[in-house]
């Protein structure tokens, strides 16, 4: 019986001791905050969620939407390169960054989309230009489908949303599986995060300890990790597929060569879909090119976005 006793003191100190540096309280909102945001920072409540964004320069409006895990912080890369001519605005999607869950659980592509149109309408926004990534990709062209009259120009950057043939990265498998799902609200290994984060980019030598701590850090903010457990639950449903092939707004795909989280297989398809989409790869590049190389592909956005306005001429 002592041997036992003996036993089970040395699996529960090593379980202690595997499991103790992986859990993480969540971090207050407030902590946060003075970290997170700067001069361009403002927040706006939508739809019963206070939404953080950042709006900086003047012109034409151009609306960027992060991806799964990610944050407004994804942009601020091209911020810098196009702020001198357009109004940029990147905001963190319920349930990412600060903005933190949506009481409501509007998760799907379809509803998020939804719900950003509640976020450029409070802004007053009736017409502008639409990026978004990955996931955020999905909401884009889903509100495009949606709102067709409001989005003067669509960008679609390693975009989600179209049926896929391959599983879903490692890490958001975990997030959706209900068991895993529960522990990781509170059991989350940094190094899961940072490897993550490299996996993301062509070129993983360029990843700093900057980035890997943002990400972290917003992941923990309180509610996020919850949040992420539930929108990955949801998954992608496809809602509005057959609205891509009636969209005449003009489209820019972007795509990452090296994108092993969606394959750029995904951008042909796009463009097959879209009647006035083309496509631009970079062979270096990964799952986030706007973040990896801000200046190269946001200089092809500036070339896109100051075409003339004309929905029905050919790219």
């Amino acid at each position: 019986m002592e041997t036992r006793r003996i036993l089970l003191a040395v699996v529960a100190a090593a379980l202690v001791a595997v499991v103790a540096p992986a859990w993480h309280s969540d971090i207050p909102v407030g902590k946060l905050i003075p970290k997170y945001t700067n001069a361009s920072s403002r927040f706006l409540d939508v739809g019963g969620v206070k939404v953080h964004y950042r709006d900086d320069g003047r012109g034409e409006a151009l609306v960027l939407v992060h991806g799964m895990n990610s944050s407004l912080h994804t942009w601020e890369g091209w911020t810098e390169q196009l702020e001198g001519s357009y109004r940029v605005i990147a905001l963190d999607l319920p349930g990412f960054g600060l903005t933190g869950p949506d009481p409501k659980k509007r998760y799907s592509p379809a509803q998020a989309a939804q719900f950003l149109h509640l976020f450029t309408d409070a802004l007053g926004l009736e017409h502008f230009n639409l990026a978004g990534n990955s996931r955020g990709g999905a909401i884009a062209w889903n509100f495009a489908v949606l709102y067709p009259d409001e989005v003067e120009r669509l960008i679609l950057v390693d975009a989600g949303g179209l049926p896929r043939e391959e599983p879903i990265p490692f890490l958001v498998v975990l997030q959706g599986l209900p068991m895993v799902s529960r522990l990781f609200h509170h059991i989350t290994p940094r190094w899961v995060i940072e490897d993550g984060v490299h996996q993301v980019y062509g070129d993983p030598s360029l990843v700093t300890e900057a980035q890997v701590q943002r990400y972290f850090d917003l992941l923990l903010r309180t509610g996020n990790r919850r949040a992420a457990s539930e929108i990955v639950a949801v998954g992608d449903l496809h809602e509005n597929l057959d609205g891509l092939s009636k969209l005449k707004v003009p489209t820019l795909v972007l795509w990452g060569e090296k994108d092993a989280w969606i394959l750029p297989k995904y951008a042909e398809r796009f463009r097959q879909r879209i009647p006035r989409a083309e496509v631009i790869r970079y062979p270096a590049l990964g799952h986030i090119p706007m973040e990896e190389n801000p200046a190269e592909t946001a200089a092809d956005v500036r070339k896109f976005l100051s075409r003339p306005r004309n929905h029905d001429d050919p790219i």
